[in-house]
């Protein structure tokens, strides 16, 4: 996956921000500086939210991510447009991927999103009927997947400035091995077992609770002497008054 441009309207910091970024063959690298605040990480997450999405969840958490130069001034919405191109069973195609967040006469967020691979077209927004809107998703989802999962693109896209936190001891090798459960899939293996050992505890709980209440209700039961009874005791000769009569032997 190589990036080519990156389009960007109204996040954060950028109001607008056109950036070109292709390279030569003979000089295939690019190296983004400017000082603390001036945009470098909000590059990066713009390139991020343009791949897999934003996920504003209120009317609040717009406002925050709109840029602040165009309330009042332009439409308030969030556009993010990357073009990359990537090899797909060993075909190399070029994509042109645009989000766009806005939000509704209620208030909510709303997202459309375009992709335009080599003129063919997949379309999805918030109000897309659900069958149509799961067909393009899934689409768009898998040619994004097949380029950079998700799972791996924290390696390729990040601050130099968190880079320091990988080296520490422990932290690489704990993140490398998320990772790696999280693309092979071992991560649901891993959520249903810790799950299904929590639903062992609840009902083992639940069995002793059931079991504790029904020795409270299996007491023994045993009836007072009336008031006044002397206490009668068997001696073991048969003679005592709580004895049993006894019965003689047959002749």
């Amino acid at each position: 996956m190589l990036i080519q441009k990156i389009k960007i309207s109204n996040f954060k910091t950028y109001l607008s921000l056109d950036l070109d970024l292709t390279v030569d063959d003979d000089r295939p690298i690019i190296l983004i500086g400017g000082s603390n605040g001036g945009g470098k990480t909000t590059l990066f997450e713009a390139i991020s939210g343009a791949l897999y999405g934003l996920k504003i969840e209120s009317k609040e958490h717009f406002m925050e991510l709109l840029n602040q130069g165009a309330i009042n001034k332009v439409k308030p919405e969030i556009s993010l447009q990357i073009t990359f191109v990537g090899k797909v069973l060993g075909q190399q195609q070029k994509y042109i991927l645009k989000r766009i967040y806005q939000l509704n006469p209620q208030g909510r967020p709303l997202e459309s999103v375009s992709l335009n691979m080599n003129g063919n077209m997949y379309v999805y927004g918030t109000m897309t009927a659900p069958k149509e809107r799961v067909r393009a998703e899934q689409e768009i989802s898998k040619i994004i997947k097949a380029n950079l999962p998700q799972e791996l693109s924290q390696y390729f896209l990040f601050d130099a400035m968190q880079s320091s936190e990988l080296l520490k001891k422990n932290v690489f090798q704990q993140t490398i091995r998320d990772n790696f459960e999280n693309v092979l899939g071992f991560k649901k293996y891993l959520q249903l077992k810790r799950a299904s050992e929590k639903l062992q505890q609840e009902w083992a709980q639940q069995r002793l609770e059931a079991e504790q209440e029904a020795g409270r209700g299996l007491q023994p039961w045993r009836q007072s002497p009336p008031a006044g009874a002397a206490s009668a005791v068997c001696d073991g000769r048969g003679t005592g008054r709580s004895c049993p009569p006894s019965v003689p032997a047959p002749r």
